[in-house]
């Protein structure tokens, strides 16, 4: 599979990753569970594992590979990002009142999102393997 296809997916799987971080905040969010006082920790905390995730993704499927930075990152700013959480409130699974604690969270967390995309992008390419060209005898 080509670099670009598979910075494609790599970016979309990005997308999909912030989707469910999305909703997992959502969850954590209703204060009849008493975890208000928490959602800074669950944010960065969340984040710090979704970056974890991302690099290894990144030095599994990527590798050593600088191309594949604007290839993954601006895809995934520019579209993927937007066109997977309009698609998740779309589809919406709760009522008003889940859309709006969305929409809060998301625009929370946009930013911290974004720099664990870049960081994780940027460290699973540096910390992986060089990758064995295939030559011809």
């Amino acid at each position: 599979m080509s670099i670009f296809l598979r910075s494609q997916a790599v970016a979309i799987i990005f997308s999909l990753g912030y989707v469910v971080y999305l909703n997992i905040l959502v969850f954590l969010n209703d204060p009849s569970r008493g975890t208000l006082m928490y959602m800074d920790g669950f944010i960065w905390g969340l984040a710090i594992i979704w970056t974890i995730i991302y690099m290894v993704i990144v030095r599994k499927y990527i590798g050593r590979q600088w191309l594949a930075l604007p290839l993954i990152f601006l895809p995934y700013l520019l579209v993927y990002h937007y066109l997977f959480t309009f698609l998740e409130k779309v589809v919406g699974i709760g009522g008003m009142g889940y859309d709006l604690i969305f929409d809060f969270i998301y625009n929370e967390t946009t930013y911290v999102m974004v720099l664990s995309v870049l960081i994780a992008t940027v460290l699973g390419i540096v910390f992986s393997k060089n990758r064995p060209s295939k030559k011809s005898h």
